[in-house]
């Protein structure tokens, strides 16, 4: 009787699988043809991009105060696309975490020390940072963005 069950289970085992390939092969060419995207295609990389250079003018001013402000809103920017494209979490940190076999490691680490910059940025009130400092932490952000696909 066990190798009954066996051979049942192998049986719809297999089954599975070929309606699988088979609904790919079907479903498909039918997405390609009506145009239906997925989660990363569904960004629009040229608004995204125009966004970024928004972010990256706000350091022409080189003053501290724009500089952190650039660094803030490039984390949200940040955020905001990790959460189009669907990546599951309670907030920047778990989304992140969440999708870390996206990344190579050196961008996850990355996108994780220009979030620390944002975190002392809005937690130590007296935090000091460089127009440099910013602009690296851009390019950190930058980075992983790139690496998402999003710009």
């Amino acid at each position: 009787m066990n190798r009954k069950n066996q051979q049942a289970s192998l049986i719809e085992t297999i089954i599975i699988s070929l309606s699988k390939g088979l609904w790919f092969l079907i479903s498909w060419p039918i997405k390609k043809i009506l145009k239906l995207k997925t989660k990363s295609e569904k960004l629009d990389k040229i608004a995204n991009l125009q966004k970024w250079l928004e972010i990256e003018r706000l350091l022409e001013s080189n003053d501290e105060i724009h500089a952190k402000h650039a660094v803030v809103v490039a984390d949200k920017f940040f955020d905001d696309i990790m959460k189009q494209m669907g990546m599951k979490g309670d907030n920047f940190g778990g989304r992140l975490k969440n999708a870390e076999n996206r990344f190579s490691q050196v961008v996850y680490q990355k996108v994780w020390d220009a979030h620390k910059v944002r975190n002392q940025i809005s937690h130590e009130m007296d935090y000091k940072l460089s127009v440099g400092e910013a602009k690296k932490t851009l390019d950190n952000f930058r980075s992983g963005l790139h690496n998402l696909g999003a710009i």
